[in-house]
C-alpha cells in the first residue's frame, strides 16, 4: 500500500510542475499529458482506496482512508486549475483573433490610380480626407486603448487565479505537515504553531486579493480616463 502512495504522490507532484506550465502558456501537447496524468490518478486513487479496505491493520487502514479523502480534493482542486487555464487560455485566443481582426480592417486600403487623360473632380477633398485621418486615428487610439485594458483585466484574473491556486498548494502543504507531524508523533504545541501559521497565511491571501483588486480598478480607472 506504501507504494501506491508512493506513486500517487509522484503522478500529483507532476500534474502540479505541468500546471505550472499551463498557467503560462496551455500548449496542446500540455494539454494532453495533463490530461491523462488526470485519468491516471483517478485510478491510481481508486486502486489506493480498493487496496486500503483490504488492511487488517485498523490504525493503517483509518490513515489511507485520510490520505485518501486528501488526495480526492487535491485532485479535485489540480481539475479546477486546469480548467481556470483553459479559460484563460481561450480568452488569450479570443483576444489574439480580435486584435488581427481590427488590424485588418484599419490597414489602408490600397487606391485604384486615374487612369490616364481622366479628371478627377474633388469637392472640399483635403477637409474630408483630413477628417477622415483625423477620427480614423481617434478610433484606433480608441480601440489600442481597449485593447490595453484587455490585457490588463486578463493580467489581473491570471493573478487572481494564481493567487488561488498559491492559497491551495499552502492548503495542501499545511495537510501534509499536520500529516507527517501526526505521523512523527510531534508535540501538539508545535501543530498548534503549524495550524496559527495556516490562519496567517488565510489573512495574508486575502490582503493580496484585496490588493490586486484595488490595483486592477485604480488601471481601469487611470486608461479609462
Amino acid at each position: 500500500m506504501n507504494s501506491l502512495y508512493q506513486n500517487l504522490l509522484r503522478q500529483s507532484d507532476t500534474l502540479a510542475q505541468l500546471l505550472d506550465r499551463a498557467d503560462v502558456d496551455l500548449t496542446a501537447p500540455v494539454s494532453g499529458q495533463i490530461e491523462t496524468l488526470l485519468a491516471n490518478l483517478d485510478r491510481s486513487l481508486a486502486d489506493y482506496v480498493d487496496f486500503s479496505r483490504t488492511e487488517p491493520n485498523l490504525a493503517k487502514r483509518e490513515k489511507a482512508t485520510l490520505r485518501s479523502k486528501r488526495f480526492a480534493d487535491d485532485i479535485q482542486l489540480m481539475k479546477d486549475r486546469y480548467a481556470r487555464a483553459q479559460t484563460r487560455a481561450a480568452q488569450r485566443q479570443t483576444h489574439g483573433d480580435e486584435r488581427n481582426e481590427l488590424f485588418q480592417r484599419t490597414a489602408p486600403t490600397s487606391t485604384t490610380p486615374t487612369a490616364p487623360g481622366a479628371i478627377s473632380i474633388s469637392i472640399g477633398g483635403a477637409a474630408s480626407s483630413s477628417a477622415t485621418d483625423y477620427y480614423a486615428g481617434e478610433s484606433a487610439a480608441l480601440h489600442r486603448t481597449e485593447s490595453h485594458l484587455d490585457d490588463f483585466l486578463t493580467a489581473g484574473r491570471a493573478a487572481l487565479a494564481d493567487l488561488a491556486d498559491q492559497r491551495h498548494v499552502l492548503k495542501r502543504t499545511h495537510r501534509r505537515m499536520l500529516d507527517a507531524a501526526n505521523t512523527l508523533g510531534l508535540s501538539r504545541s508545535l501543530i498548534g504553531a503549524i495550524e496559527r501559521r495556516g490562519i496567517q497565511d488565510t489573512w495574508v491571501f486575502v490582503a493580496l486579493v484585496v490588493v490586486s483588486v484595488v490595483a486592477m480598478w485604480g488601471m481601469y480607472a487611470y486608461f479609462r480616463g
